[in-house]
């Protein structure tokens, strides 16, 4: 079996902010190709919320994104298919690759977009790792930074029961 080592020293690094102004994306709404990143520690209604928004925005004529995770692609994955969109996942090819089988999946999923949406907990090390492939390869991207501890405040009065 031969496997190949992923190198990831020939791309080179944009010395440009990579990271996304919302202007900065030109993109034909006939041609979007969104990819979507995200932790896995994120599945809730947030999520949900800005995918529809990115979906009812950008109206992409497909969604790319991981086959086998939870959390974001899960969603990410629901939601194509909600909105009629077409799907196109990218599984790790753990034959070919073996130890660096995630960073090539990330790469194939970049090769093939061209609007990349992270939504990340601020913890996760496989969504960093994915963000720093976008950076080398000088791809632009629009990034959403989610808290996991989720404190509702609805400032209603403190509930009193006397059974």
């Amino acid at each position: 079996m031969k496997v190949e080592k992923l190198k990831l020293s020939k791309i080179k690094l944009n010395p440009s902010n990579p990271r996304l102004i919302k202007d900065d994306i030109n993109v034909n709404n006939n041609e979007v190709r969104l990819a979507i990143f995200g932790s896995r520690s994120l599945c809730d209604y947030r999520v949900d919320d800005l995918i529809q928004e990115k979906i009812i925005e950008l109206r992409p004529k497909c969604i790319i994104t991981s086959g086998e995770t939870s959390g974001v692609n899960e969603i990410a994955r629901i939601k194509a298919r909600e909105n009629k969109i077409t799907l196109i996942l990218e599984y790790a090819n753990r034959e070919k690759y073996a130890a660096g089988m995630y960073e090539h999946r990330c790469i194939e999923i970049l090769k093939q977009c061209n609007y990349i949406l992270f939504i990340h907990d601020g913890k996760s090390k496989g969504t960093k790792n994915e963000i720093i492939i976008a950076k080398k390869m000088g791809i632009k991207f629009e990034y959403h930074k989610m808290d996991l501890n989720n404190d509702y405040d609805l400032n209603l009065p403190e509930l009193k029961f006397d059974w």
